[in-house]
């Protein structure tokens, strides 16, 4: 993997089993930092993993930066983003921290 690495992924969001998207490493920073941007509808996902080494492994942080709905859909976007997206990206961060301990990944 390096800057400029493309790949496409698939994963679930409501009514889509096998949500596609095109994605690109857009930061390398080895070991420190990956920054993975998709694009969807002409719009960018960041998702950014900061890696420190802790008391023996590495603790991982992530950061998800996506664009916000407008109108109606931002009203109700607060109860989409504590009621799916949030438990999403910590059960994705559990099954990273599983893969990566079983060494599965």
């Amino acid at each position: 993997m390096q800057l400029g690495t493309t790949f496409t992924s698939y994963g679930w969001v409501p009514k889509d089993a096998d949500h596609r998207n095109d994605v690109e490493v857009t930061e390398f920073d080895a070991p420190r930092t990956i920054e993975f941007t998709g694009r969807e509808k002409g719009e960018d996902f960041l998702n950014t993993y900061i890696l420190t080494a802790q008391g023996g492994g590495t603790r991982i942080d992530r950061t998800l930066d996506f664009p916000k709905p407008d109108g109606i859909g931002g009203v109700f976007f607060p109860l989409v983003l504590g009621g799916f997206i949030k438990p999403a990206t910590n059960k994705g961060m559990k099954m990273l921290k599983a893969n990566l301990e079983n060494g599965t990944s």
